[in-house]
């Protein structure tokens, strides 16, 4: 947008927006920019984590229409933007608050599809961005029995000897469990049986250089690259 800067959670000014996110049936969090000092030292923390704690079940599979709902708050005109698979599909322009909107997802082909949402809007001639939201869904077909591997671990680089937390689910069409193999820089590390949940892996990263963390279901397999920077000594 030519003549005006771009920006994230902006302190210089007296405003808070919020968006409500939920994904069918679940609420998966807050979209939020918070705008001055006072406000944010008292609220930015707790609406942050609800965006990264949100309750939208990435085990949920979808074979069907899917029904994104959202709930604008903040008395300003924001845009919505909404992401699939890194394609915006729709952009909103609203001064709604507090009431419940919503945009339908057509059905999508067998396998994991990204799907992404923040606003932005203007304050005092700058484009506001808020945090974005990201969740991989999982889309099935009848007759398809590709399992499915999804995961919304996003980070590419970590600081050795941080101890990862990665979630993921395996949805396997044939079976309410899926046999999986987890390896580090293609040595199996672990065999688990797992149901449809979300599961976490835990990983400590001591060693610095690449790292390729790889999650496998039969044929199927998600693969996380990762760069391990080093540090002096072990905290």
């Amino acid at each position: 947008m030519a003549g005006k800067k771009r920006r994230r959670m902006s302190l210089g000014s007296m405003a808070m927006l919020l968006l409500t996110a939920l994904v069918v049936l679940g609420c998966v969090g807050f979209l939020s920019m918070i705008a001055g000092d006072e406000l944010y030292a008292r609220t930015g923390e707790f609406l942050r984590m609800l965006a990264q704690e949100g309750l939208f079940d990435s085990g949920t599979a979808f074979d069907g229409l899917i029904t994104f709902t959202y709930v604008p708050v903040g008395s300003i005109s924001k845009t919505v933007h909404i992401l699939l698979d890194n394609k915006e599909i729709a952009s909103v322009n609203t001064t709604s608050s507090g009431r419940q909107m919503s945009y339908t997802i057509p059905a999508q082909s067998h396998g994991f599809h990204t799907l992404e949402a923040y606003f932005d809007a203007t304050i005092n001639g700058q484009v506001i961005e808020s945090n974005h939201l990201y969740y991989e869904l999982i889309c099935i077909e009848s007759l398809n029995t590709t399992p499915i591997i999804a995961t919304n671990f996003r980070d590419s680089e970590v600081a050795q000897y941080t101890s990862l937390a990665i979630p993921f689910t395996v949805y396997d069409p044939t079976s309410l469990t899926a046999e999986v193999e987890l390896s580090v820089n293609g040595n199996v590390v672990s065999r688990q049986t797992v149901d449809r949940t979300q599961q976490v892996w835990s990983y400590r990263a001591d060693n610095a250089g690449e790292l390729a963390l790889e999650i496998s279901c039969g044929s199927v397999s998600r693969t996380i690259a990762l760069t391990v920077t080093a540090r002096e000594m072990e905290i």
